[in-house]
Order: C-alpha cells, then structure tokens, then sequence
C-alpha cells in the first residue's frame, strides 16, 4: 500500500473562459519510508499540488488516495483523515510558530486539536518530540522569539510529528537557515526517516539541499511533472532538456559566469503565464533543441532508463518500453 497516490490531477483556478492551469495530468506515487525532493521555478505548480495533498485545495479531476484510501471528494471526514496522516514543516519557522506560546504548547496543538490522550500523556509526548529533534528539555517553557533559526525549525518538525503522520511535507524547510544549519537539520530529517519510516516530499528551489534529501526527484513546469527519477540518475544524466536547464544553473566553485552561448543547456527567456500556456511542450518557447513536433503536439511520458521518466519529443525511450 502506498502512502499517496495521485492520478491524472488538474486544477484550474480562474474562470472558464480564462482559466489559470495551475495543474495538468499529474500523476504520483510516494511509497513509506521514500524521500522525494519536488523541484522547479516559481509558477511550475509545487505550492498547488502541496496544498491538494494537504487537503486545503480540491482537485479539478483526477483521483487523490492517501493510504489507500479515496479522500479525493474532500469530505469533512477525508479532511480530518488527511490532517492525521500528512503534516507540514513550513520555511520559515518564525512566522509558523506563534510567538506568544511556550514550546512545549506549540508542538502540543496538533495533539489536542486531535483529541488525542489526556494533558499527562500530551506532556509526555511532547517532553519525547523535544528529545527526538535533540532539543533541550529547558527549552518547554521557552518561546520560539528565545532560539535560535535552527531551534525553530527543530520546533515545527516535531510539532509536525506529534500525531504520528504517515507523510511529511517539506516546504523550502532550510531556505532560512545558514548553510551549517542547513546540514544539521537535513541530517536531523535522515534520521528520522531511517527511525521512523515516515515518507517525506520536499520542496525546494536548492538542487544541493535535493540532492542529499531525496531518494527520487519530480521536475516540475507549467503544472506538469516533466521528469522523474532517482537522485543518482537525474544528477548523474538528466533526460529533458528543462533538467538539464535547471542543473546547468547549479553553482559550482570556480565556475565562470555562463551565458547561452557558452553553454546549451542553459534556457531561454522566461516561464511562460499559467494563463496561456504553449501549444504543444510548454517548455519549447525555452528549448534551444526544440523542433517543429515540439512546438505542435505535447509529449507523452516516456521511459528513458528503469524508473526514469520523461515527458519529450527528443528524449529515446529505453528499449522495450513502448
């Protein structure tokens, strides 16, 4: 059984004559215990499909199944059956913390808007979170204005843990911190992962911050998943050539400034509007290689190595799989 199981989701915003396509066709399957890491520029639809697997958004089609089980009417009942099984860890711990309440409230609310034990058992609970994001006991009477961007955002993990979810979602959880903070908190999330087996999905703008948080990658454009795959084969050989845009723009040290000219791979221009988005790929007013089939018809998904898939014209499936 999986944990989350997305099929053919869309969702459109605005009105019939002008619709804003803020998902198209996304499908997705996260297994227990699996890290994916969500990656692509502002408007690719990574807030949107967050919020459908949250429950604070309904879909337009398509079918959502979390633990095998069809919340996709978004009932009162499938609400309350997705806050119990999917928290979020927000980016940016001072703002989602309330600063007025002690810690040891903080991460208790989801314990108590849960009904969950008596206020014995919720202390207890919450004095074991503390330990399990290795707090310090003194900090439960503290509050978040009093520790530090990296306590803070301890804080928000185990208060995300507190009803034993099934799914954690991530968002830009390390954007706020310093870089050795960063280290600290992604190592603190392995850890969990390996302890507890709860599946996690990050989304980030970092490609270096995925690529040492996620056992796989989706690479979203224009509400769409372009590619998927593991980290080791996106890194090591992206197929679409937005990817490969995307991971050209990894800084390196000792890299030159690059330019178009200097290297391919790079993209041009901009992300087109959700409002009118491109016939055929959507990506092709971008796509130094595109061709005239890019530019008429939108491509299939396709297999290009076990488990890694594209959705592009100039991509060779692997053999086989059509």
């Amino acid at each position: 059984m999986s944990v989350l199981d997305l099929t053919h989701i869309s969702r459109n915003f605005g009105t019939a004559s002008r619709p804003v396509r803020a998902l198209r066709d996304v499908s997705l399957r996260i297994e227990k215990g699996e890290r994916l890491g969500i990656v692509g520029e502002s408007g690719s639809g990574k807030t949107t499909l967050a919020r459908i697997v949250l429950g604070l958004t309904r879909t337009s089609a398509g079918t959502v199944r979390l633990l095998d089980r069809d919340v996709t009417a978004h009932s009162a009942a499938d609400r309350r059956f997705i806050h119990g099984a999917v928290q979020m860890v927000f980016q940016d711990p001072m703002s989602s913390l309330n600063p007025r309440k002690r810690i040891k409230d903080i991460i208790a609310l989801p314990l108590r808007a849960q009904g969950v034990g008596t206020a014995a058992t919720r202390a207890s609970r919450v004095r074991d979170l503390l330990d399990s994001v290795g707090l310090p006991q003194r900090f439960l009477n503290a509050r978040p204005g009093q520790l530090s961007g990296g306590q803070r955002q301890r804080v928000g993990i185990a208060r995300a843990l507190a009803i034993e979810p099934q799914l954690l979602l991530l968002d830009e959880p390390t954007a706020s911190l310093d870089v050795s903070v960063q280290a600290r908190v992604l190592e603190l999330l392995v850890g969990l992962q390996q302890r507890l087996g709860i599946a996690q999905v990050m989304i980030s703008h970092n490609l270096g911050v995925i690529r040492h948080a996620a056992d796989r990658v989706a690479v979203m454009y224009l509400g769409q998943i372009v590619e998927t795959g593991t980290t080791a084969q996106l890194y090591a050989s992206p197929a679409h050539p937005y990817t490969q845009a995307l991971f050209s723009a990894i800084p390196r040290v000792g890299d030159k400034k690059r330019t178009l000219g200097e290297d391919h791979t790079l993209a041009r221009g901009e992300v087109a509007s959700a409002l009118n988005i491109p016939d055929g790929c959507p990506f092709h007013p971008r796509c130094p290689r595109a061709s005239h089939i890019c530019r008429s018809a939108e491509p299939k998904q396709v297999e290009v190595s076990p488990g890694q898939f594209a959705r592009c014209h100039l991509v060779e499936p692997m053999a086989g799989s059509v």
